[in-house]
């Protein structure tokens, strides 16, 4: 016989028993399935917000590595979604400093500029 797997939170249900004993949730045989092909949605949707947000694919993923794992294909997607968000992250915070050392150096040639500009013998209002 198939081992059967609570609907609501994912988790292993004893033999012929129709109460989840982690969550409480009352499981009929209809509702119990097997997670053959099943897919954790969590993990997922963390992988593909890890390219497009990664601080919002690294809380998804966080999260879906906390749920229970129903297959190595969930764990993967979580895993990789982790260290993309991760990677992700520290690029921007890299950029940022990058960013902010280069808008720096232009304010600051511009400053220099200018301050030569008005005190050069050729420019005088009076």
């Amino acid at each position: 016989m198939d081992q059967k797997y609570c609907s609501n939170c994912g988790r292993p249900l004893e033999n012929g028993s129709q109460f989840c004993a982690d969550c409480g949730y009352r499981n009929g045989a209809e509702e119990s399935y097997t997670p053959a092909n099943s897919l954790n949605v969590l993990s997922l949707i963390g992988f593909i917000l890890s390219f497009l947000q990664p601080i919002a694919g690294l809380i998804i993923s966080i999260i879906s590595l906390k749920k229970p794992i129903l297959n190595s294909r969930d764990k993967n997607f979580s895993i990789a979604g982790l260290v993309i968000s991760i990677v992700g992250v520290v690029g921007m915070i890299v950029s940022f400093f990058f960013l902010n050392s280069i808008i720096n150096a232009i304010v600051q040639w511009v400053e220099n500029t200018y301050d030569n500009f008005l005190s050069s013998s050729s420019f005088r209002f009076f």
